[in-house]
């Protein structure tokens, strides 16, 4: 894959990151018989008001628009509004502007920005726009030519191939998601649902009974179905764990499925999951650990990063910064212990691959990278950490969990520099074993792991 430019990670182009202060309408109050929108049009209402003023360089700029009226460039620190032109000068609130000069707003690399400027960097950095980039045909946002997908005569990024494309678990024809496709061979009869399959969560124990609780945890256990009839081990597994799961097709797999729970805190994978019925999936002819193909994911709610909760107030902002430098200690904590972790999880694949490395920060703030690495960032309310080899011994699985756990708190408040090593394998292991009765699984995977003392003095194996 060849290089492209990413505009947050060039060193010159830090004023990308500035942002445009919005000002009170008190401050500048506008003279008006009836408030009116100036994007949309229509008047002011008790839940829709018009709050919003604009200050820009040493113009000010007056406006009332609704709040879902304005946005912001992103680029060269103007605002603009659904029309999509910049204002460059104002007379007076109850008039037109004197001058408008309409610039293309678009979508680059997910985040909007004026096409003035996006051709400006590209051409001092070599690319051009119509010849390196493509528009991607459902987000409509412009990518590198190295993300594009031909499907059907149009072009797509890979991320939404990867969130939005789906195959039919039985037919194996390919659609979109949204679109009604309808396949009248039932070899599944419902039991393993297509890879796109997103019912509405359960959390256990639920969220209402104790409000406070926001560490909770997913797992996606593929399986191959190595002796018997797919469908029966399927039903017998939805039959075993109940409600607690749900079972999806994979194309990674060549005869299995995934197992995929609902959220559970970590008490409740250990109490209430039922690990003690995974001795039966393996007479059934179910295996995980013995194959070539199944990994195991453990996802992680994004909400339990940051401000501890007792501390939490209603900054948003405040929690959202918070949040993402806790997830970058996170991920780097398994990034930087590469060697280690993929000894620990028991493969290295190319489905949760380290090259993403030196870009740890643009994935916490952002979206449009490969999901198939280490730690994906990609969904929403989650961190799916990739890296472990599938199992269906119950003490394999509940350790990666319980990895996962140790990780989040131990980078919760921790103070890492260039000296104190606070993110080494060693300074981990320390906090595992200082806290072994609590995550007793990891523990002994780890001792099992590195008998041999010298694989975890090595940092640099």
């Amino acid at each position: 894959m060849g290089a492209h430019l990413s505009m947050e990670d060039e060193v010159g182009f830090d004023y990308l990151r500035q942002t445009t202060p919005i000002v009170s309408v008190e401050t500048y109050p506008i003279v008006a018989d009836t408030p009116i929108c100036y994007a949309c049009g229509t008047p002011a209402s008790e839940t829709n008001p018009l709050d919003s003023a604009h200050r820009q360089d040493d113009c000010t700029i007056i406006v009332q628009v609704h709040q879902h009226c304005r946005h912001h460039a992103r680029c060269c620190d103007m605002w603009y509004i659904s029309s999509g032109f910049h204002w460059n000068s104002f007379r007076d609130a109850s008039e037109k502007p004197e001058y408008e000069e309409y610039v293309r707003i678009i979508s680059f690399e997910g985040h909007d920005k004026c096409q003035r400027c996006v051709d400006s960097i590209l051409q001092e950095n070599g690319f051009n726009l119509d010849e390196d980039y493509f528009e991607c045909g459902w987000c409509h946002s412009y990518h590198h030519n190295d993300y594009i997908n031909h499907i059907d005569g149009e072009e797509f990024c890979e991320r939404c191939v990867n969130r939005h494309r789906f195959f039919c678990s039985t037919c194996d024809v390919g659609y979109w998601d949204g679109d009604d496709h309808e396949c009248d061979d039932d070899y599944d009869s419902g039991v393993i649902h297509d890879y796109g399959y997103k019912p509405r969560p359960y959390f256990f124990p639920p969220k209402e009974r104790d409000p406070e609780t926001r560490l909770y945890f997913g797992i996606e256990l593929e399986v191959e179905s190595v002796r018997g009839e797919r469908l029966d081990c399927a039903q017998s597994v939805q039959d075993s764990l109940g409600e607690r799961v749900y079972l999806k097709y994979d194309g990674s797999l060549n005869n299995g499925f995934e197992i995929v729970s609902h959220p559970h805190t970590l008490e409740a994978f250990r109490k209430d999951f039922g690990f003690d019925r995974f001795a039966s999936f393996r007479n059934l002819g179910l295996r995980s650990w013995d194959t070539n193909t199944c990994g195991l994911h453990v996802h992680v709610s994004r909400d339990a990063f940051g401000i501890p909760y007792d501390s939490r107030t209603d900054n948003y902002s405040e929690h959202i910064s918070s949040r993402q430098t806790h997830e970058l200690r996170f991920i780097k904590l398994v990034y930087d212990n590469e060697a280690q972790v993929c000894k620990l999880a028991g493969r290295k694949s190319g489905y949760a691959n380290f090259q993403d490395k030196g870009h740890l920060w643009q994935k916490v703030r952002e979206q449009g990278f490969d999901r198939h690495t280490a730690v994906n960032t990609e969904n929403d309310t989650t961190l799916e950490v990739r890296i472990f080899k599938g199992s269906l011994r119950p003490e394999r699985v509940l350790g990666a969990i319980e990895f996962v756990h140790a990780g989040v708190e131990y980078t919760r408040n921790l103070k890492v520099n260039a000296t104190n090593n606070a993110l080494s394998w060693l300074a981990f292991c320390g906090h595992v074993h200082a806290n072994q009765k609590q995550y007793s699984n990891l523990n002994a995977l780890m001792l099992k792991a590195f008998r041999d003392e010298r694989d975890v003095e090595n940092q640099d194996d």
